[in-house]
Protein backbone atom coordinates (compact mmCIF):
# COMPACT_ATOMS: atom_id res chain seq x y z
CA UNK A 1 0.00 0.00 0.00
CA UNK A 2 1.58 3.27 -0.92
CA UNK A 3 1.64 5.85 2.40
CA UNK A 4 -0.29 8.74 2.18
CA UNK A 5 1.55 12.07 1.91
CA UNK A 6 1.62 13.03 5.74
CA UNK A 7 3.09 9.62 6.40
CA UNK A 8 5.84 9.92 3.68
CA UNK A 9 6.75 13.20 4.72
CA UNK A 10 7.13 11.82 8.21
CA UNK A 11 9.56 9.57 6.71
CA UNK A 12 11.19 11.29 3.86
CA UNK A 13 10.19 15.31 5.12
CA UNK A 14 14.25 16.49 5.02
CA UNK A 15 17.19 14.95 3.83
CA UNK A 16 18.40 13.83 7.37
CA UNK A 17 15.20 12.10 7.43
CA UNK A 18 15.44 10.45 4.42
CA UNK A 19 18.93 8.83 4.80
CA UNK A 20 17.87 7.43 8.08
CA UNK A 21 14.99 6.59 6.05
CA UNK A 22 17.15 4.88 3.19
CA UNK A 23 19.35 3.06 6.14
CA UNK A 24 16.46 1.68 8.19
CA UNK A 25 15.87 0.44 4.19
CA UNK A 26 18.53 -1.25 3.40
CA UNK A 27 18.91 1.36 0.52
CA UNK A 28 21.99 3.31 2.00
CA UNK A 29 24.23 0.75 3.86
CA UNK A 30 25.33 2.67 7.31
CA UNK A 31 29.19 1.27 6.94
CA UNK A 32 31.42 1.19 3.66
CA UNK A 33 34.58 -0.06 3.01
CA UNK A 34 37.01 3.01 2.07
CA UNK A 35 38.39 2.81 -1.50
CA UNK A 36 41.71 4.57 -0.26
CA UNK A 37 42.89 2.42 3.15
CA UNK A 38 41.05 0.08 3.51
CA UNK A 39 39.21 0.47 6.70
CA UNK A 40 35.26 0.52 7.89
CA UNK A 41 33.76 4.00 7.19
CA UNK A 42 30.48 5.38 8.64
CA UNK A 43 27.60 7.48 7.82
CA UNK A 44 27.51 10.75 8.66
CA UNK A 45 24.08 11.75 8.18
CA UNK A 46 24.76 15.73 8.90
CA UNK A 47 27.33 15.34 5.95
CA UNK A 48 25.61 13.10 4.16
CA UNK A 49 29.13 11.17 3.66
CA UNK A 50 31.19 8.04 4.41
CA UNK A 51 33.96 9.51 6.10
CA UNK A 52 37.38 7.89 7.16
CA UNK A 53 38.30 8.27 10.88
CA UNK A 54 42.02 7.32 10.00
CA UNK A 55 44.24 10.06 10.25
CA UNK A 56 46.61 9.50 7.73
CA UNK A 57 43.60 9.11 5.34
CA UNK A 58 40.21 11.43 6.39
CA UNK A 59 38.93 10.19 2.97
CA UNK A 60 35.37 11.21 2.31
CA UNK A 61 32.75 10.07 -0.30
CA UNK A 62 28.65 10.74 -0.56
CA UNK A 63 26.25 8.40 0.36
CA UNK A 64 25.25 8.82 -2.87
CA UNK A 65 27.95 6.48 -4.61
CA UNK A 66 26.58 3.67 -6.17
CA UNK A 67 22.89 4.46 -5.74
CA UNK A 68 19.90 5.55 -7.57
CA UNK A 69 20.57 8.65 -6.03
CA UNK A 70 24.04 9.50 -7.85
CA UNK A 71 21.93 10.32 -10.95
CA UNK A 72 20.64 13.45 -9.46
CA UNK A 73 22.04 16.54 -7.84
CA UNK A 74 18.96 17.64 -6.33
CA UNK A 75 18.62 16.52 -2.67
CA UNK A 76 18.02 13.38 -1.36
CA UNK A 77 14.64 14.13 0.05
CA UNK A 78 13.35 15.71 -3.20
CA UNK A 79 14.38 13.30 -5.25
CA UNK A 80 12.25 10.86 -3.37
CA UNK A 81 8.93 13.23 -2.92
CA UNK A 82 9.63 13.01 -6.68
CA UNK A 83 9.93 9.11 -6.87
CA UNK A 84 6.50 9.47 -4.04
CA UNK A 85 4.45 11.81 -6.62
CA UNK A 86 5.69 9.29 -9.88
CA UNK A 87 4.12 6.50 -8.17
CA UNK A 88 1.12 7.89 -7.35
CA UNK A 89 0.79 9.13 -11.00
CA UNK A 90 0.74 12.84 -10.77
CA UNK A 91 1.19 14.93 -13.31
CA UNK A 92 4.63 16.65 -14.15
CA UNK A 93 3.33 20.06 -14.74
CA UNK A 94 1.39 19.46 -10.97
CA UNK A 95 4.38 17.79 -9.24
CA UNK A 96 6.67 20.41 -10.73
CA UNK A 97 4.50 23.06 -9.12
CA UNK A 98 4.54 20.91 -5.80
CA UNK A 99 7.95 20.79 -5.66
CA UNK A 100 9.92 24.25 -7.43
CA UNK A 101 11.31 21.77 -10.19
CA UNK A 102 11.50 22.74 -13.51
CA UNK A 103 9.22 20.47 -15.65
CA UNK A 104 12.44 19.75 -17.71
CA UNK A 105 13.78 18.22 -14.26
CA UNK A 106 10.67 16.35 -13.52
CA UNK A 107 10.66 15.18 -16.42
CA UNK A 108 14.11 13.28 -16.15
CA UNK A 109 13.55 11.98 -12.76
CA UNK A 110 10.09 10.74 -13.61
CA UNK A 111 12.18 8.57 -16.62
CA UNK A 112 15.03 7.65 -14.39
CA UNK A 113 12.25 6.38 -11.84
CA UNK A 114 10.55 4.75 -14.83
CA UNK A 115 13.64 2.85 -16.33
CA UNK A 116 14.78 1.73 -12.63
CA UNK A 117 11.37 -0.25 -12.25
CA UNK A 118 11.65 -1.14 -15.89
CA UNK A 119 15.09 -2.78 -14.94
CA UNK A 120 13.63 -4.35 -12.01
CA UNK A 121 11.24 -7.21 -14.58
CA UNK A 122 12.90 -10.43 -15.54
CA UNK A 123 11.37 -12.16 -18.74
CA UNK A 124 9.60 -14.27 -16.47
CA UNK A 125 7.37 -11.22 -15.56
CA UNK A 126 6.21 -11.15 -19.36
CA UNK A 127 5.67 -14.37 -19.98
CA UNK A 128 1.85 -15.49 -19.27
CA UNK A 129 -0.05 -18.33 -19.17
CA UNK A 130 0.34 -21.94 -18.75
CA UNK A 131 -1.15 -25.30 -19.05
CA UNK A 132 -4.81 -24.58 -18.98
CA UNK A 133 -4.58 -21.16 -18.80
CA UNK A 134 -6.75 -18.84 -20.82
CA UNK A 135 -4.96 -16.05 -21.98
CA UNK A 136 -6.95 -12.95 -24.02
CA UNK A 137 -4.83 -11.71 -26.80
CA UNK A 138 -5.77 -8.68 -28.81
CA UNK A 139 -4.09 -5.69 -30.49
CA UNK A 140 -4.73 -1.44 -30.62
CA UNK A 141 -3.44 1.58 -31.74
CA UNK A 142 -2.35 4.18 -29.57
CA UNK A 143 -2.24 7.17 -31.81
CA UNK A 144 -0.70 10.47 -30.97
CA UNK A 145 -2.77 13.56 -32.53
CA UNK A 146 -0.73 16.55 -34.08
CA UNK A 147 -2.44 20.23 -34.76
CA UNK A 148 -0.89 19.99 -38.72
CA UNK A 149 -3.82 18.52 -40.30
CA UNK A 150 -2.06 18.12 -43.31
CA UNK A 151 0.57 15.61 -41.91
CA UNK A 152 -0.57 11.88 -41.12
CA UNK A 153 -1.30 10.94 -37.49
CA UNK A 154 1.63 8.10 -36.13
CA UNK A 155 -0.20 4.94 -35.08
CA UNK A 156 1.43 2.83 -32.70
CA UNK A 157 0.19 -0.68 -32.70
CA UNK A 158 0.54 -2.76 -29.73
CA UNK A 159 -0.59 -6.43 -29.55
CA UNK A 160 -0.92 -7.76 -25.76
CA UNK A 161 -1.90 -10.44 -23.75
CA UNK A 162 -3.44 -11.07 -20.17
CA UNK A 163 -4.15 -14.28 -18.21
CA UNK A 164 -7.93 -14.70 -16.98
CA UNK A 165 -6.42 -16.08 -13.81
CA UNK A 166 -5.71 -14.16 -10.26
CA UNK A 167 -2.70 -13.07 -10.78
CA UNK A 168 -3.91 -11.10 -14.53
CA UNK A 169 -0.49 -11.10 -15.44
CA UNK A 170 -0.03 -9.27 -18.80
CA UNK A 171 2.61 -8.61 -21.73
CA UNK A 172 2.82 -5.33 -24.08
CA UNK A 173 4.55 -5.40 -27.09
CA UNK A 174 4.85 -2.77 -29.76
CA UNK A 175 4.54 -3.99 -33.31
CA UNK A 176 5.66 -2.91 -36.46
CA UNK A 177 4.53 -5.06 -38.66
CA UNK A 178 1.04 -6.46 -38.54
CA UNK A 179 1.30 -9.56 -40.02
CA UNK A 180 0.83 -13.54 -39.10
CA UNK A 181 4.73 -14.46 -38.65
CA UNK A 182 5.31 -11.05 -36.23
CA UNK A 183 2.32 -12.18 -34.23
CA UNK A 184 3.59 -15.89 -33.99
CA UNK A 185 6.60 -15.14 -32.86
CA UNK A 186 5.24 -12.87 -30.12
CA UNK A 187 2.90 -15.17 -29.05
CA UNK A 188 5.64 -18.17 -29.26
CA UNK A 189 8.08 -15.95 -27.06
CA UNK A 190 5.78 -14.28 -24.84
CA UNK A 191 2.90 -17.20 -23.88
CA UNK A 192 3.78 -20.04 -22.59
CA UNK A 193 2.98 -23.78 -24.08
CA UNK A 194 -0.21 -24.88 -23.12
CA UNK A 195 -2.21 -21.76 -22.70
CA UNK A 196 -5.39 -21.65 -24.06
CA UNK A 197 -5.46 -18.77 -26.43
CA UNK A 198 -8.85 -16.69 -27.31
CA UNK A 199 -8.42 -13.94 -29.82
CA UNK A 200 -10.57 -11.70 -32.21
CA UNK A 201 -7.11 -11.32 -34.51
CA UNK A 202 -7.83 -13.70 -37.35
CA UNK A 203 -9.22 -11.07 -39.30
CA UNK A 204 -6.60 -8.60 -39.17
CA UNK A 205 -3.84 -11.63 -39.73
CA UNK A 206 -4.68 -14.24 -41.83
CA UNK A 207 -3.44 -17.07 -42.00
CA UNK A 208 -2.79 -17.01 -38.78
CA UNK A 209 -3.42 -21.13 -37.30
CA UNK A 210 -2.56 -22.85 -34.33
CA UNK A 211 0.28 -24.51 -36.55
CA UNK A 212 1.92 -21.27 -36.74
CA UNK A 213 2.28 -20.91 -33.43
CA UNK A 214 3.84 -24.26 -32.64
CA UNK A 215 7.25 -24.47 -31.88
CA UNK A 216 10.13 -26.56 -33.05
CA UNK A 217 9.60 -29.70 -30.48
CA UNK A 218 6.18 -31.42 -31.52
CA UNK A 219 4.96 -31.77 -27.88
CA UNK A 220 4.98 -27.90 -27.09
CA UNK A 221 1.84 -26.31 -28.48
CA UNK A 222 -0.74 -24.11 -27.18
CA UNK A 223 -4.56 -24.47 -27.87
CA UNK A 224 -6.31 -21.85 -29.78
CA UNK A 225 -10.31 -21.87 -29.04
CA UNK A 226 -10.98 -21.04 -32.67
CA UNK A 227 -9.10 -19.59 -35.79
CA UNK A 228 -12.37 -19.29 -37.69
CA UNK A 229 -13.51 -15.43 -37.65
CA UNK A 230 -17.00 -16.19 -37.68
CA UNK A 231 -16.24 -16.62 -33.72
CA UNK A 232 -15.93 -13.44 -31.44
CA UNK A 233 -14.79 -13.56 -27.99
CA UNK A 234 -15.82 -10.65 -25.14
CA UNK A 235 -12.48 -10.31 -24.20
CA UNK A 236 -13.29 -7.59 -21.07
CA UNK A 237 -10.02 -8.21 -19.21
CA UNK A 238 -8.33 -6.82 -22.06
CA UNK A 239 -10.40 -4.21 -22.92
CA UNK A 240 -9.78 -3.16 -19.37
CA UNK A 241 -5.96 -3.03 -19.68
CA UNK A 242 -6.35 -1.41 -23.37
CA UNK A 243 -8.38 1.41 -20.94
CA UNK A 244 -5.74 1.59 -18.51
CA UNK A 245 -2.57 1.72 -20.90
CA UNK A 246 -4.07 4.88 -22.67
CA UNK A 247 -5.20 6.78 -19.66
CA UNK A 248 -1.36 6.47 -18.61
CA UNK A 249 0.72 6.73 -21.86
CA UNK A 250 -0.19 10.25 -22.44
CA UNK A 251 -0.09 11.42 -26.28
CA UNK A 252 3.43 13.04 -26.12
CA UNK A 253 4.47 9.61 -25.57
CA UNK A 254 3.18 7.30 -28.09
CA UNK A 255 6.12 7.78 -30.22
CA UNK A 256 8.43 4.82 -31.53
CA UNK A 257 11.30 5.95 -29.15
CA UNK A 258 8.83 6.55 -26.12
CA UNK A 259 6.30 3.65 -26.00
CA UNK A 260 8.22 0.87 -25.06
CA UNK A 261 9.20 2.39 -21.66
CA UNK A 262 6.10 3.28 -21.40
CA UNK A 263 5.07 -0.20 -21.94
CA UNK A 264 7.43 -1.69 -19.46
CA UNK A 265 5.84 0.91 -16.64
CA UNK A 266 2.62 0.04 -17.44
CA UNK A 267 3.66 -4.04 -17.23
CA UNK A 268 5.51 -3.19 -13.09
CA UNK A 269 2.48 -1.26 -11.89
CA UNK A 270 0.35 -3.78 -12.97
CA UNK A 271 2.67 -6.39 -11.13
CA UNK A 272 2.88 -4.41 -8.15
CA UNK A 273 -0.73 -3.30 -7.97
CA UNK A 274 -0.96 -4.35 -4.65
CA UNK A 275 2.12 -3.43 -3.54
CA UNK A 276 3.52 -0.75 -5.26
CA UNK A 277 5.39 1.31 -2.49
CA UNK A 278 7.46 -1.85 -0.94
CA UNK A 279 8.16 -2.31 -5.18
CA UNK A 280 9.37 0.39 -5.78
CA UNK A 281 11.54 0.77 -2.66
CA UNK A 282 12.85 -2.88 -3.19
CA UNK A 283 13.81 -1.68 -6.76
CA UNK A 284 15.81 1.29 -5.24
CA UNK A 285 17.62 -1.30 -2.99
CA UNK A 286 18.87 -3.71 -5.71
CA UNK A 287 19.85 -1.19 -8.16
CA UNK A 288 23.63 0.10 -8.62
CA UNK A 289 24.24 3.00 -10.73
CA UNK A 290 27.91 4.32 -11.13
Amino acid sequence: MIPSLEEFMLLFGDDEKTIQSLISCDIIHPTRTCNKCGLTTYVKVSRQTYRCNKKSCRNEVTVRTGTFFALSKLPISKIMLLGYLWLTQIPVSSAASMTGCSNHTVCDIYQYYRKLVSNHLDFQDVQIGGEGVIVEVDETKLARRKYERSQSVDDIWVVGGVEKSADRKVFLVPIESRDPASLATILERHVLPGSIIQTNLWNYYSGLSESSMKKEEPEISYSVCSNSPAKHFDINTLRGTWEGLKQNVARRNRTTERIEEHLWEFIWRSKHADDAWDGLLFALKEVFCE
